[in-house]
């Protein structure tokens, strides 16, 4: 899936344009600064996310939890973890949606 992921985000920042740029990985960074074909962006799009990380949990949202409980929370099939991860998101939110994103360009 994160194979699946770093893609789509590769081609959507390589296409599209957006003032939420993310770190694609260690190798790409964050294509912000490659040009997209024909130099004009076929799409404007939004992302928001939470990474899953220990370090990024404490350095994007403060928070500091375990490597356990992170793992835990990364688990797809169990619900009992929905409210904490409703929390991380809503967190993560207040934090990268800003209204001129929301503004039309």
């Amino acid at each position: 899936m994160s194979d699946s992921q770093q893609f789509v985000l590769a081609l959507m920042s390589w296409l599209g344009e957006s003032p939420t740029a993310w770190k694609i990985n260690s190798e790409l960074g964050d294509l912000s600064a490659v040009p997209p074909p024909h130099g004009q962006p076929f799409f404007r799009f939004l992302r928001y996310d939470v990474s899953l990380e220990v370090d990024w949990l404490r350095d994007h949202l403060g928070l500091a939890l375990d490597t356990k409980t992170v793992m835990r929370y990364r688990r797809l099939d169990a619900p009992e973890n929905i409210p904490a991860l409703y929390e991380l998101g809503a967190r993560a939110a207040e934090q990268q949606i800003q209204r001129s994103h929301l503004e039309r360009a």
